[in-house]
C-alpha cells in the first residue's frame, strides 16, 4: 500500500503568486506616478522646492537651515527633506499638522509587521525591513510597500535561513522609543513662541533617519534567545492598533468642532482638488499653493500604503479560506472608519497571525497522522 501523502496546505505551498506579485509591482509605479506626477506635484510642489533648495527660503518667507552635519552631500539630502516636512509644522498651515499627527500613529503597525515578518521569513529582500523602512522615508511608503508585499509573497514560504531571535516586546519598545518618540517631537507642537522654526528644522533633519533608530534599538533590546510568540506580537499589534485609534479620533474630533473653516474635517482629510466639486468652502486666508500640494502628497501617500497593505492583507485571507472573505472586508472598512487604517492593518495582522498559527496547527496534525497511516502500512504489509 502507498503511503498517504497530504494535500499541500495553501500557507506551505510552493506554488508562486505571479498574479499578486505582478499587482504589486505594477502598484509601486502606479503610486510613484500618482503621488510626483500628478499636475500638483509636478506644477507646483517640485518647482517649488527646486526654488527653496535655490534661494533657501520658502516662497512666503521662512528661512530654510542648510547646514546640519557639516558634510556637504549629507546636508544636501537632509536640507531637500526638512524642506518638506518643516513645511508641516512651521505654522503656518494647522490643516497639515493636523494631518500629520494623525497620519503618523497609521504607519506603526507597518514597521511592527516589517520587522517581525523579516525574522519569519529568514532571507531575502523581506529581511532587510530596515532598507525598506528608509526607502519609504526617502520615496513615500505609498510607492515603496507594493514593493516590499511583492518581495514577501516571493519569499513565501519562508526561506531555508533559520528565523532571527525575536522578541514582541522589544520589537514594540523599538517603534515606540525610535519612531513615535521622534515624531511626536517633531509634530506635536508647531513652531512658535515656545518653539523656534530653526529648532524645528533640526527636530526634522534628526526624525528623517528613524528607521536606524528603531533597528538599532531592537537590535539592543532583542534577546540573544527567541522570546517571540504569536500572543506577545497580537500585544504589540493591538497597542499600536489602539493607538492608531487614539489619534484618529483625537484628530477627527478636533477637526468636526473646529471654529476655524482652515482645520475642518475637509481641509485636513479631503484632497483639495475634491473641494470645489463637492461644495467645501475655501479657508479663510489662502494658503500659497505649494502647502496645499505637500497636504495633498501626504494624503496620497496615506492612500497608497493603506491600499497596499488592505490588498496584501486581503489577499493572504482570501488564499487562506478561512471564513467569510465578505465578513472579513466588512470588518476592515468597520476598523477603518472607527479607528484609522493603522488600526484596521493591526487587525488584520492580528487575524492573520491567528490563521498562521491554525495552518501550522493543521499542517502538524496531517503530518502526524500520515506518519501513523505509514507506521499502520508497514505493520500491515
Amino acid at each position: 500500500m502507498q503511503p498517504h501523502t497530504p494535500a499541500p496546505h495553501p500557507l506551505l505551498s510552493h506554488t508562486p503568486h505571479r498574479a499578486a506579485r505582478t499587482l504589486f509591482l505594477l502598484l509601486a509605479p502606479a503610486a510613484f506616478g500618482l503621488i510626483y506626477f500628478t499636475p500638483p506635484a509636478r506644477r507646483v510642489l517640485l518647482p517649488t522646492f527646486a526654488h527653496v533648495r535655490a534661494t533657501r527660503a520658502y516662497p512666503d518667507g521662512p528661512a530654510l537651515r542648510t547646514v546640519y552635519t557639516g558634510l556637504p552631500p549629507l546636508d544636501a539630502l537632509l536640507a531637500a527633506l526638512v524642506a518638506f516636512f518643516s513645511a508641516t509644522v512651521d505654522g503656518a498651515d494647522e490643516p497639515t499638522r493636523l494631518f500629520c499627527v494623525w497620519f503618523v500613529p497609521q504607519l506603526a503597525p507597518l514597521l511592527v509587521l516589517l520587522h517581525w515578518e523579516a525574522g519569519r521569513v529568514g532571507g531575502g529582500w523581506v529581511a532587510r525591513p530596515t532598507l525598506f523602512a528608509l526607502a519609504a522615508q526617502l520615496v513615500t511608503a505609498g510607492a515603496v510597500l507594493p514593493l516590499y508585499f511583492a518581495a514577501h509573497l516571493a519569499a513565501h514560504p519562508p526561506a531555508p535561513a533559520p528565523p532571527r531571535a525575536q522578541s514582541a516586546g522589544a520589537l514594540a519598545a523599538a517603534v515606540a522609543l525610535g519612531f513615535l518618540l521622534p515624531s511626536a517631537a517633531l509634530f506635536l507642537v508647531p513652531a512658535g513662541p515656545a518653539v523656534s522654526l530653526d529648532a524645528k528644522q533640526v527636530a526634522a533633519a534628526l526624525w528623517q533617519p528613524f528607521p536606524l533608530y528603531v533597528a538599532a534599538i531592537y537590535r539592543v533590546l532583542r534577546p540573544a534567545k527567541d522570546e517571540g510568540t504569536r500572543t506577545s506580537v497580537q500585544r504589540a499589534y493591538t497597542l499600536f492598533g489602539l493607538l492608531a485609534a487614539a489619534a484618529h479620533w483625537a484628530v477627527l474630533a478636533h477637526t468636526l468642532r473646529a471654529p476655524a473653516a482652515g482645520t475642518s474635517f475637509a481641509h485636513v482629510f479631503v484632497p483639495y482638488p475634491l473641494h470645489a466639486p463637492l461644495g467645501v468652502a475655501p479657508a479663510p486666508g489662502a494658503l500659497p499653493a505649494y502647502r496645499r500640494a505637500v497636504r495633498l502628497l501626504l494624503q496620497e501617500d496615506c492612500l497608497c500604503a493603506a491600499g497596499a497593505a488592505y490588498a496584501w492583507f486581503g489577499y493572504v485571507r482570501w488564499r487562506l479560506a478561512r471564513g467569510p472573505f465578505a465578513r472579513w472586508a466588512a470588518a476592515m472598512v468597520f476598523c477603518t472608519l472607527v479607528g484609522g487604517p493603522g488600526a484596521a492593518v493591526a487587525w488584520a495582522a492580528v487575524d492573520r497571525e491567528e490563521a498562521v498559527g491554525a495552518v501550522k496547527a493543521d499542517a502538524q496534525v496531517e503530518v502526524r497522522g500520515c506518519q501513523f497511516e505509514e507506521k499502520r502500512d508497514v505493520r500491515v504489509s
